[in-house]
């Protein structure tokens, strides 16, 4: 907790009565003081709870007599209220056995205590503050914790006595909450685990707290999760994927997909912190952490520069009995959230560059969300948060989720199908009655490229030339002319051919990757017939390990003209086409000497321009939050020999990101210096198209060393 534990005496006293009696003595028997003062037993209980946890409940049980006086003292203070539901909650966590506390929750849950100096307590919280205004954690925590195990403890009085606390503790911290009060999300979160509890009795009772799944326009929803989210399961807000029927429109199937997709990274991580954060029942077991990745003890240590702008280096302590330094821990791209266990922030990032060698020394870089920016500050290298990562790698969603948002409705591929479900599905463009393709691939292997088919009673020919095959010609998709086929794959072949759209799926085993490169290859063999207009022939697959697979398959029968897209590839033979390899071994070879010199040189120039104006962005960025000062910028400036101007102590941030040629060979101006304004290079003011005329030459071949290479992409 916060580390501000306070005593009694700190408190300030209430009208429903002044606080506990300093008796000292801690006695196994009743002393004369608890017959003229019963509540004289909670000095003790406190000292018990403080020292020797383990003893509170058999002391506890001896003193029954005792306990029961003091719960049904009228008037007891808050103080003494507060100081019976730590007993209570440390008593039950400590039980060997559940049903050992059983005798002392059943004197506490008495009407007169519940209704009266339980509720009592709980509007008096704001009573418990420390010396800067906020409310004692301890004492919100400890309250929570013990009303979830009464709870749990005893359901059946959920309706009837337990409901009324629950409801007014609930209502009072959001009230606290919208007058400024904090509390930390470790407790927010157990709050709404003990509100949820009583709800649930309650078949009407609806959630609190608004998911992102519940807006209307799943434009507005944000890709990456929300701290809301991790409180509240959408449940039946989600919209169900229809597996009968069609969809009430395009938007509709793009909205429920897009919401399906998101909650699929979004719960591992929202189950994984429930089971990981929320309160231990010890009447029905923990809940478990679902392969929940968590680190402790984190601080975000330093602020760095990255393409993406600034990013924050987390500092952490590694995991007991794993190695946060394996393949698959911290990747770039994988979701990180940042709980603080001492205020109520959550933090969401993402890894960048994921460096195996800043993991070796616990540190990994994050970008962390832009509303973030105003909290960090404040949170650098001063406040400790437990740091989780998702289960679910979230790079892999995030741009299908964005790809989603951006689809015009209208454009929905195959919507004749997919999202209206008519029926039969059309035949490609290229068939035809009189057109023929050549299956001689699916031709067993040492067999002729004509079959005898053996029956011709029914007019059939005597043998099948696969080398022109009509594909309407139903005769030909039998198993006596594919034998090494059986029938399941013979009917994906014939409709994958004769069907603009088709699924083919089967668990696994069942050939469906042998299948496919089947077809690709007749496809391919055929290409006269389908690639009149030249469009490329595109593989997709959900994984890159798939990928690679599907792509050596490929290459045994296409060895050219194939390009893999994107990274991660571990297949030495998959490597050598991929778009990065053939585009640095193609473009020089479209150059003449002079040009590839030129063009070596602007690339270094591109990439130098390139290099300035991200460190400059991400400079500016820094100051805009007010990690940089202006001085140490100036210091900044002066150390890279730009020209900026001065104005009542400060600099104009645009010329500083403005770089002409004369600043090279002039000396830093001074206050008021001869610098240019900013609207003339932004071109708001007079001289702003001669000023970028005057810029350097340097410049105007990076732009056009742009065009050269954006000219050869491949």
């Amino acid at each position: 907790m916060s580390g501000q534990k306070r005593r009694w005496l700190d408190w300030p006293e209430s009208a429903w009565g002044q606080g506990p009696p300093k008796a000292a003595r801690l006695s196994p028997e009743p002393g004369p003081s608890w017959r003229t003062d019963p509540c004289t037993i909670l000095t003790d209980l406190e000292k018990l709870c403080d020292h020797s946890p383990q003893q509170l409940l058999p002391f506890l049980l001896d003193h029954d007599f005792q306990l029961e006086q003091v719960v049904e003292s009228p008037g007891l203070s808050p103080a003494r209220v507060y100081t019976l539901l730590r007993a209570l909650k440390v008593a039950v966590e400590s039980a060997g056995e559940p049903e050992l506390v059983q005798p002392v929750l059943a004197v506490v849950l008495r009407p007169a205590f519940v209704l009266r100096s339980l509720l009592g307590f709980i509007a008096e919280l704001e009573s418990f503050q420390h010396q800067d205004g906020q409310i004692s954690q301890e004492v919100m925590e400890d309250t929570v914790a013990a009303l979830h195990h009464l709870l749990t403890a005893c359901p059946e009085q959920t309706k009837t006595l337990l409901c009324y606390p629950v409801d007014l503790l609930f209502a009072t911290a959001q009230r606290l909450q919208s007058r400024g009060f904090q509390f930390t999300w470790i407790i927010q979160k157990r709050l709404h685990d003990t509100k949820i509890l009583v709800d649930s009795t309650f078949p009407q009772c609806s959630a609190p707290l608004a998911s992102p799944a519940w807006q209307e326009d799943f434009h507005t929803i944000p890709i990456f999760p929300t701290p809301e989210e991790i409180f509240v399961d959408p449940g039946q807000k989600l919209k169900r994927n229809l597996p009968v029927g069609k969809y009430a429109s395009d938007t509709a199937y793009l909205d429920t997909h897009f919401r399906l997709l998101r909650e699929d990274f979004v719960r591992p991580l929202r189950s994984g912190i429930s089971a990981h954060f929320s309160l231990q029942n010890v009447f029905g077991g923990a809940g478990k952490q679902r392969g929940l990745r968590v680190y402790r003890n984190v601080q975000l240590a330093k602020v760095g520069t990255s393409p993406v702008g600034a990013i924050y280096m987390a500092r952490f302590q590694a995991p007991q009995g794993s190695s946060h330094t394996s393949s698959k821990r911290l990747l770039s791209g994988s979701l990180t959230c940042l709980i603080s266990s001492d205020c109520g922030q959550v933090l969401f990032g993402t890894v960048v560059g994921g460096n195996r060698p800043e993991l070796l020394k616990g540190a990994v870089w994050l970008d962390i969300k832009a509303n973030h920016s105003d909290l960090l500050m404040r949170h650098l290298g001063k406040t400790n948060f437990i740091m989780v990562e998702s289960p679910a790698f979230f790079e892999s969603y995030r741009h299908v989720l964005e790809g989603l948002q951006e689809l015009d409705p209208t454009l929905v591929p195959f919507q004749n199908y997919i999202v209206q479900c008519r029926t039969p599905v059309a035949p490609p463009t290229h068939f035809g009655k009189d057109v023929t393709f050549d299956l001689s691939v699916l031709r067993p292997t040492g067999r002729a490229d004509k079959e005898p088919m053996g029956d011709t009673s029914e007019g059939h020919v005597t043998a099948v030339d696969l080398t022109a095959v009509r594909l309407g010609d139903s005769y030909i998709w039998s198993p006596e002319t594919f034998p090494h086929l059986d029938k399941s794959q013979i009917l994906a072949i014939r409709m994958a051919l004769t069907r603009e759209f088709v699924l083919i799926q089967g668990p696994p085993g069942t050939g469906k990757t042998f299948i496919g490169l089947q077809i690709v290859e007749i496809l391919l063999r055929n290409q006269s017939q389908w690639w009149k207009d030249q469009r490329p022939f595109l593989v997709v697959c959900y994984t890159n390990h798939a990928l690679d697979q599907f792509m050596e398959g490929i290459l045994q029968f296409q060895p050219s003209g194939v390009v893999r897209i994107g990274g991660r590839s571990r297949s030495d033979k998959v490597a050598a086409c991929s778009l990065r390899n053939l585009r640095q071994k193609q473009l020089p070879a479209l150059l003449g000497a002079a040009e590839k010199h030129q063009y070596g040189w602007m690339r270094k120039a591109l990439q130098k321009q390139k290099e300035s104006i991200t460190y400059r962005s991400a400079v500016l960025e820094l100051l805009r939050r007010g990690i940089l000062t202006d001085t140490e910028l100036a210091a900044e400036i002066h150390d890279d020999k730009l020209e900026c101007s001065w104005r009542a102590g400060h600099f104009d941030m645009c010329d500083w990101l403005k770089i002409y040629p004369e600043a090279q060979e002039e000396k830093p101006c001074q206050a008021q210096g001869r610098g240019r304004k900013a609207g003339e290079w932004l071109g708001k003011g007079p001289g702003a198209d001669s000023g970028y005329a005057r810029s350097s030459s340097c410049t105007a071949q990076a732009h056009r060393g742009i065009a050269l290479l954006s000219s050869h992409e491949l």
